[in-house]
């Protein structure tokens, strides 16, 4: 069995779009299409490199859904329209885009997915705990987002990718479970670090405790927080009987994380922040993963409306002359995907 890698669909693109590689990329009447030929350049170098079979993850709803139970979540990725205000054109045209990403995507085969009330990181957890499934197969998930190395496994790792610049070679760093202890003590203590601490990216906040000085709340400094992830909680309310009063927390050997500790307390309100940022930050593994295929007429805003019945009608029209002529290169990728058993729980519609 190859190796599994799998996208976060939304982060290529994005990454695409706005690489200086691509930016510049459009067709002969002005439509951007940098994100897509940079997409399927990705996929292609991770396919050859890796010897693997690829599946792309999408957005099912999942963010717009804990937004409605916490609304600062991930607000400052969220576009808000007036009402009644006519919606601005994208420049980047980043929803056509991905429409033309997915008709590609189902043109070579590769499937592509969503679950619906789930985001994206949740298909890829799900596919990440499928791998251990599939015999012999290595799982990697291609993306930036730390919130991923929640999966990390004896045989799932992590991608990250760092551009180049400033004498920094450029390439895929491999997070693996040494990396991942690196940083945050073990797997599990990315969640729990994420839960204490907030995550700035997600707009997720970090846990305020109440002073011990009575002198109003404040979130635990980083000494205090790694103390408590040392003692390695099974689950939320481990976590709040260890920082609780008389938790082990408190009363383990003195050091400086303890004492810093003992200068805050644990309320009502501080477990509320617990739980709430939970599950904000818990990737799903169980997601109803559903794998769906694009039309092949793409509709655009404006009168752009192509027809894509295979890859040379879809290279010709986005222009993409280098691919065209690398016809054969494709048309392998597509019969590797063709042939490869799939994690997840619904099976590719072929």
């Amino acid at each position: 069995m190859p190796n599994i890698v799998m996208l976060d669909g939304s982060y290529v693109l994005h990454r695409s779009i706005h690489s200086p590689a691509y930016s510049r990329f459009t067709t002969a009447s002005g439509f951007p299409t940098g994100g897509v030929y940079g997409f399927l350049a990705t996929l292609r170098r991770l396919e050859r490199e890796h010897q693997a079979v690829v599946l792309v993850a999408w957005e099912g709803g999942g963010s717009a859904l804990k937004r409605a139970a916490f609304p600062a979540y991930k607000a400052s990725r969220a576009v808000v329209h007036p009402p009644g205000a006519p919606r601005p054109v994208d420049p980047t045209r980043f929803a056509e885009q991905q429409d033309l990403v997915r008709v590609a995507l189902d043109l070579l085969g590769v499937p592509s997915a969503h679950a619906p009330g789930y985001e994206a990181d949740d298909v890829l957890a799900t596919w990440a705990r499928a791998v251990h499934d599939v015999p012999g197969a290595v799982g990697l998930i291609y993306s930036t987002d730390h919130d991923l190395w929640q999966c990390v496994s004896p045989r799932v790792r992590v991608l990250n990718y760092r551009p180049g610049g400033q004498g920094r070679s450029g390439g895929d760093e491999v997070v693996d479970e040494a990396r991942v202890a690196a940083d945050y003590g073990s797997v599990a203590g990315v969640v729990w670090e994420k839960v204490l601490r907030g995550d700035a990216s997600d707009c997720v906040p970090p846990v305020q405790f109440a002073r011990a000085s009575g002198q109003g709340r404040g979130p635990l400094p980083p000494r205090a927080v790694r103390h408590l992830v040392a003692q390695r909680p099974r689950d939320v309310e481990d976590l709040l009987r260890l920082a609780s009063p008389d938790g082990a927390a408190r009363s383990s050997s003195p050091d400086s994380g303890r004492d810093a500790l003992g200068k805050f307390l644990l309320d009502p309100a501080a477990c509320e922040d617990v739980r709430r940022n939970h599950r904000l930050v818990k990737l799903r593994d169980d997601a109803p993963v559903e794998y769906s295929r694009a039309p092949r007429a793409v509709s655009f805003s404006g009168d752009w409306c192509p027809q894509a019945p295979d890859l040379p009608a879809l290279f010709a029209l986005l222009e993409f002359r280098k691919f065209a002529a690398e016809l054969p290169q494709w048309e392998a990728i597509r019969d590797r995907a063709l042939a490869a058993p799939l994690p997840g729980s619904s099976p590719w519609p072929r």
